[in-house]
C-alpha cells in the first residue's frame, strides 16, 4: 500500500475512535456536568459542530481545488488537525454550556478544515482500479475504531469519569495528528502527486 495511503487511514482510525468515545454521550456530559446546560442546548450545540463543520468544508474545498497542486490540501489537512487535539482539553475546562457552544463552533471549524484535504489526497493516490476497496478499506477501519469507542465510552465515563474520557480522546487524536505529520516526509511526493491529467482521462473514458 502507498505510505501517503497508509499514513492517510491510521490518522482517520484515530480521529474516527475518537469522536465515537464522545459524540454519543456529549448530551449526557452537556445536562450532568455543564452549568446551564439542558437537553435542548445539548441538541443545539451538537447540531453546530455539523451546521460549522458542513460549511467550512464547502469554503475549504473550494479554497483547495483552487490550485491543481496538493499544497493547501496538505497544510490545511494538518492545520485543522492540530486543533482537533486541544478541543478535547475544552470540553474538561469548560464550566458553563455557552463555552460549550463555543468549543462546538471550534470542533466544527476544525473537521470542515481538515477533512476537505484528506479525502483529496486519499483519492488522488489510490491505484487505478482499486478506488471501491480503498474506500471500503477506510470505512471498515474506521467503523471497527467508533464502533468499539461507541461500546466502551459509557463504561469508561461511568466508572473513571468524563475527565478520563476526554483524555483518551485528547491522546488519540495526537496520535491521528502524528499520523498527519508523518506525512511531511512525504511531502515531495504529495507536492508533486497532482494526478490531472490521469484524473481528467478517466471522466472522458
Amino acid at each position: 500500500m502507498n505510505k501517503v495511503l497508509k499514513y492517510l487511514i491510521i490518522s482517520d482510525f484515530f480521529f474516527w475512535t475518537a469522536m465515537g468515545f464522545v459524540g454519543p454521550i456529549l448530551a449526557v456530559y452537556f445536562t450532568d456536568d455543564i452549568d446551564g446546560g439542558t437537553l435542548s442546548l445539548a441538541g443545539i450545540a451538537i447540531a453546530l459542530f455539523w451546521i460549522v463543520k458542513s460549511i467550512t468544508s464547502l469554503i475549504t474545498s473550494h479554497f483547495t481545488d483552487g490550485e491543481k497542486g496538493n499544497k493547501r490540501k496538505l497544510y490545511t489537512l494538518i492545520w485543522g488537525s492540530a486543533i482537533l487535539v486541544i478541543i478535547p482539553f475544552g470540553f474538561i475546562l469548560a464550566k458553563d454550556i455557552y463555552y460549550i457552544i463555543v468549543i462546538q463552533v471550534i470542533y466544527g471549524f476544525a473537521s470542515g478544515l481538515a477533512y476537505p484535504g484528506w479525502m483529496t489526497l486519499y483519492t488522488r493516490f489510490m491505484g487505478d482500479g482499486h478506488e471501491g476497496f480503498m474506500w471500503s478499506l477506510d470505512n471498515v477501519v474506521t467503523s471497527v475504531g467508533y464502533s468499539v469507542a461507541i461500546a466502551a465510552s459509557g463504561i469508561i465515563a461511568e466508572f473513571w469519569g468524563f475527565e478520563i474520557l476526554f483524555y483518551i480522546v485528547a491522546a488519540l487524536n495526537f496520535v491521528g495528528f502524528a499520523s498527519i505529520l508523518i506525512l511531511l516526509k512525504y511531502k515531495d511526493d504529495i507536492l508533486s502527486n497532482h494526478n490531472v491529467i490521469r484524473y481528467y482521462l478517466r471522466r472522458i473514458f
